[in-house]
């Protein structure tokens, strides 16, 4: 069985009207390795249930000392407008540990960093961990629906 992860909301920045950055830190003062592009899969109590919900982390491996998710509230959507309205300073939230293999999968030699069908914040911490020699300000990043 997969160990849990034991979190603490230490700050809440509101993004947008309808979107909150998260700052989390272990309980037991441990540093959380992870990867550009990897996500925790939040397990919360709801209504006597436990419900398992997914969420990009926003914050940079080796820049930012805290991890952070940013969840954008979805109408109609249970565990993001809980999270948006109910969430505060010193919750403990019980996480699984950060998994993912975009950063080794996807990672894809195209000009200007191009990805598709993937979600904006991975690919923003993938420009941000460019290969040595390459610098942001020479990359771009592309984002938008590409039917296929």
């Amino acid at each position: 069985m997969v160990p849990m992860l034991s979190l603490i909301v230490s700050k809440i920045e509101k993004e947008t009207p309808d979107a909150v950055t998260l700052t989390l830190v272990p309980q037991d003062g441990e540093q959380v390795p992870y990867q550009p592009g990897q996500f925790l899969t939040l397990v919360l109590p709801i209504r006597n249930h436990e419900i398992r919900r997914s969420f990009s982390l926003s914050s940079a491996p080796g820049i930012d000392k805290e991890l952070q998710i940013t969840v954008k509230r979805i109408p109609n959507g249970e565990i993001s407008t809980w999270m948006y309205r109910h969430a505060k300073v010193g919750d403990v939230l019980s996480s699984l540990p950060p998994s993912g293999r975009w950063p080794n999968r996807y990672r894809i030699p195209l000009p200007g960093n191009y990805r598709a069908r993937i979600s904006l914040v991975p690919m923003l911490f993938s420009i941000s961990f460019s290969p040595q020699g390459s610098s942001v300000q020479n990359r771009c990043g592309h984002y938008g629906y590409v039917p296929l």
